[in-house]
């Protein structure tokens, strides 16, 4: 087997996969990629658009999906923030008040 054909392979199954499960898997990526993960949300965005496009599909659902994900995983970040910061903040303000320096 050619190295070119199973590339075409791979990219024949990525497009399968996300003419059947495209929101979804829009939705998925873009939430954990927005929540911290290293995965590469951007390009499946386009991609994901180029097959909408190429299927006579809307594309603003794909768009408006990304960016509902992206709210929901800022959000979640938002909420966790104040415990994660809380502790070391208290800490640092109970150090200083002994020593006479400013916070």
């Amino acid at each position: 087997m050619v190295a070119g054909s199973r590339y075409h392979t791979r990219m024949e199954n990525l497009v399968r996969a996300l003419e059947l499960y495209g929101l979804q898997i829009v939705f998925v990526s873009v939430l954990l990629d927005q929540g911290g993960l290293p995965l590469p949300s951007f390009s499946l965005v386009i991609v994901a658009a180029g097959v909408a496009t190429a299927a006579g599909a809307p594309v603003w659902p794909i768009f408006a999906l990304a960016v509902i994900a992206t709210l929901i995983a800022d959000l979640i970040w938002f909420a966790g923030a104040p415990a994660a910061v809380a502790t070391p903040a208290a800490t640092m303000t109970r150090e200083n008040e002994g020593s006479g320096k400013p916070p």
